[in-house]
């Protein structure tokens, strides 16, 4: 049952980092969004780099984990494909885009860059939680014990 509210929390964040993605008071420099990739200035909460490409990314993860939570299985599978999606995005970052533009603040090379992976391995580790079920003592104590 711990992996569905996980799904159910990872997918609450991310429909709402999607949500707020699109209105102007979390995102700085709003109207400066492109469609995606670094060419968009906006900042979610004014740390992260988003786009509209991004935003929906987010929205589409955030439904996928709110449909998953209720099934055991399903839940544990949103969380590792999810990681394993959000890996692949960090891969491809890193490997086909150009450097992060100079406009930049500092502290956004690391925000920006380290999210989606952090993001990879917090999902897979959550996909584990009670992944083995506790043994249940046949011993208890009180009513019901035969001697």
């Amino acid at each position: 049952m711990a992996v569905q509210w996980a799904a159910l929390a990872v997918g609450l964040l991310f429909f709402l980092a999607g949500v707020l993605g699109f209105i102007p008071g979390f995102t700085m420099n709003y109207q400066q969004m492109a469609p995606t990739g670094l060419d968009s200035r906006a900042l979610l909460l004014g740390s992260f780099p988003v786009s509209i490409a991004q935003n929906i990314i987010h929205l589409v993860f955030g439904v996928a984990g709110l449909v998953c939570w209720m099934n055991l299985g399903a839940a544990r599978s949103y969380l590792r494909w999810g990681a394993v999606v959000y890996l692949l995005l960090w891969v491809l970052e890193t490997t086909l885009t150009r450097p992060i533009p100079s406009y930049y603040p500092p502290h956004l090379h690391v925000a920006g860059h380290w999210v989606w992976p952090a993001i990879a391995v917090g999902m897979f580790a959550l996909s584990f939680l009670h992944l083995y079920p506790r043994a249940v003592s046949s011993s208890r104590t009180g009513a019901g014990v035969a001697h």
